[in-house]
């Protein structure tokens, strides 16, 4: 490769040739130095007819829009299942944030209801009615069995569902005089 030529001999810079009356200069004084001294090229310059090209151009750059409704794609307005929402109600955090939230004190206590011991009618047909569709499963699967398990097994159930569903007639939440029966 060819080597760059170097028109500066003995590594001497070209503004090294400043007086000693310039060393007390500031870059603003300095600049405005060199505009007074090319005042009549600058002129020149800005008179000159590519100048005034260049000033056109930018002042119809100016007038255009920097974006319009046909450079932006269409789900930016009508697609509502984007994974970013479009409001402050359609955000929704990071379900991992949900532990931070639920660690928080909260005066929410959950109820905690007092239920009555179950009767004996209430265990006694739920256990009929179990080992009657457990007794039907098995009928199925089992092949000597349905001729006497089958009919066992159905009685059973319908036993247990039908005094179930008796027991269940009279059944109240609350006892108290003053229940109306509204629920929360």
């Amino acid at each position: 490769m060819t080597q760059h030529k170097n028109s500066n001999d003995d590594d001497k810079l070209q503004n090294e040739a400043k007086s000693i009356g310039d060393a007390d200069q500031t870059d603003s004084q300095s600049w405005q130095n060199f505009m007074a001294a090319h005042s009549e090229d600058f002129k020149d310059i800005e008179s000159s007819s590519t100048a005034k090209r260049f000033k056109r151009k930018i002042q119809r750059e100016s007038k255009t829009a920097a974006l319009t409704v046909k450079d932006l794609p269409q789900s930016s307005f009508t697609d509502s299942n984007s994974r970013y929402g479009r409001g402050p109600r359609d955000f929704t955090s990071s379900w991992l944030d949900t532990d931070t939230i639920m660690d928080q004190e909260s005066p929410f206590v959950p109820p905690n209801p007092s239920f009555d011991k179950p009767s004996a009618s209430f265990i006694l047909y739920s256990v009929l009615a179990i080992i009657g569709i457990i007794g039907l499963v098995s009928a199925l699967f089992v092949h000597p069995l349905p001729t006497f398990l089958g009919p066992l097994a159905a009685l059973c159930t319908l036993l247990g569902i039908s005094g179930l569903i008796y027991s269940r007639q009279d059944f109240h939440q609350r006892k108290d005089p003053d229940d109306d029966g509204a629920r929360v």
